[in-house]
């Protein structure tokens, strides 16, 4: 029990690692315009309306890399299989993920879509990933 909730705790610690630090890189490559104030709904939902689908797709494909990377490590960690671990991950990166929504305002549709889909699966994958690996 204490080992899989380490394990949760890690792989949370991770998923949200790796998608933070691909924010901060996708955020280098699409820089907000400086001048203006990321905490104006106002600016921030102009921002993300006029943001590139590249913009979009680097974000989602961190969010993936984290999930999948959140879940190999719970998965490591419990070392059992059972991908219990790696599907709690998963559903707390989900929950963080739609609060994320909720709070930026001009997310295209298929981007909000698409992130509720892939987290729990790619969990889920890199569960597979480290079973298969064993």
């Amino acid at each position: 029990m204490t080992r899989r909730i380490l394990a949760i705790i890690i792989g949370i610690i991770v998923a949200m690692g790796v998608i933070a630090l691909n924010e901060y890189i996708v955020g280098k490559i699409f820089p907000f315009p400086s001048g203006n104030d990321y905490k104006n709904s106002e600016t921030m939902r102009t921002f993300m309306e006029n943001a590139s689908v590249l913009n979009y797709l680097l974000i989602l494909s961190g969010y993936m890399l984290g999930c999948f990377c959140g879940g190999a490590v719970a998965t490591l960690i419990e070392g059992k299989n059972i991908a219990r671990a790696a599907f709690i991950v998963g559903s707390v990166i989900l929950v963080s993920g739609v609060m994320n929504l909720v709070m930026l305002p001009g997310q295209p549709m298929w981007f909000i879509v698409t992130c509720l889909i892939i987290y729990i699966p790619c969990s889920l994958i890199g569960y597979l990933v480290v079973r298969k690996v064993k």
